[in-house]
């Protein structure tokens, strides 16, 4: 079992009621068509979860949860024949607790994983050419959040959303 280093307790998340185990039909794969009617790039947002859930029991926690592989490598090729069909890039967001067989998958198939500067040791020029670089995340504080300049203080002291030592 792979631990997520940042979070030993796990996270439970509702599933989405549509995601994986949506139809594919003579229209396609329903979630990814239904993005890409719209859109010319599309973000697969942990797209570790294509191939492996960790799912926990109803009034379970992380210790009593186990690994679910599915078919990550079929749903990424569907993912892709969606893209294909408007001309579209895929990027799957391939930070954290990922394995490397993923990568691979993404890699062979040239899908586009991410890169944050102040996660990685290498020099962008360095990175995969299926790279996406950013600064940061949806999942981390924004780049203005990052600078001591941009933190408001509050009325009567302290920085807004601190939360107090005690």
């Amino acid at each position: 079992m792979t631990w997520d280093p940042w979070d030993r307790t796990g996270e439970s998340l509702r599933t989405f009621r549509g995601g994986c185990a949506a139809p594919v039909t003579g229209h396609g794969w329903t979630p990814c068509a239904a993005v890409l009617r719209n859109a010319r790039a599309l973000r697969i947002d942990h797209v570790m979860g294509l191939f492996r859930l960790f799912w926990i029991p109803p009034g379970g926690d992380a210790t009593s949860g186990a690994y679910v592989y599915q078919y990550g490598a079929e749903l990424l090729d569907l993912a892709l024949m969606e893209a294909a069909r408007v001309d579209a890039l895929l990027i799957g967001e391939d930070l954290g607790t990922v394995e490397a067989s993923v990568q691979e998958a993404m890699a062979r198939r040239n899908v586009f994983g991410y890169r944050v500067g102040w996660f990685e040791d290498d020099p962008p020029q360095r990175w995969p050419a299926t790279s996406l670089g950013s600064l940061t995340t949806h999942d981390l504080p924004t780049a203005p959040g990052l600078s001591e300049r941009s933190r408001r203080r509050r009325p009567g002291g302290g920085r807004i959303g601190a939360r107090p030592v005690r």
